[in-house]
């Protein structure tokens, strides 16, 4: 499969090195260029045992590479992953503007994608507050693609990663939530 990673923070890096590590061609995407040199490099921009490994093995196969945009890379994409991150404030709330940024573009790619390409699912992994999908994601995903159906679909899978543990917690995770759209 061709799977795009939205964010190249800890959940995304992970991501990104256990899916080449899977055999799955991987396009990490991150408005860093630090993160994406590096992941396009074959180093890890996060520290976790294994994941450096595993990112040089996807690029030495041309398994895995990185750009600063989703662009043209969604044409042929299975699934994006958005694994961008969502930091809270001193109060507790989450900053959800980093989601509502990459599913604006996404939403565009989606639009310029070509009359019968493949729709591809966008799978949400970033830390959300309840009702964000329908608040935040959908509508903004909407407003530049259209409604999800025959174009897109959306899901929302929340990540239970933990530090040091993280490739082993990706292939055995404590809990697996799935949510879909009504």
């Amino acid at each position: 499969m061709k799977i795009l990673i939205c964010g190249l923070g800890y959940v995304g890096v992970t991501a990104a090195a256990c899916l080449v590590g899977g055999g799955h061609d991987v396009v990490g995407i991150d408005i860093d260029p630090r993160k994406t040199g590096d992941v396009a490099e074959g180093r890890s921009p996060v520290s976790e045992p294994g994941v450096a490994e595993l990112l040089a093995r996807g690029v030495a196969d041309g398994r895995l590479s990185a750009a600063q945009s989703v662009g043209s890379h969604l044409v042929g994409a299975d699934i994006a992953l958005v694994c961008v991150g969502t930091p809270s404030n001193q109060a507790g709330a989450l900053d959800t503007r980093n989601v509502g940024a990459v599913a604006a573009e996404l939403g565009r790619a989606i639009a310029a994608l070509p009359p019968k390409a493949k729709p591809p699912l966008i799978v949400i992994r970033s830390t959300l507050p309840p009702g964000t999908m329908d608040s935040l994601v959908l509508p903004t995903l909407a407003a530049e693609a259209g409604p999800p159906g025959d174009a897109y679909e959306v899901a929302f899978n929340p990540e239970f990663l933990r530090e040091s543990t993280a490739i082993a917690d990706y292939h055995a995770p404590s809990r697996i939530v799935i949510g879909e759209r009504l």
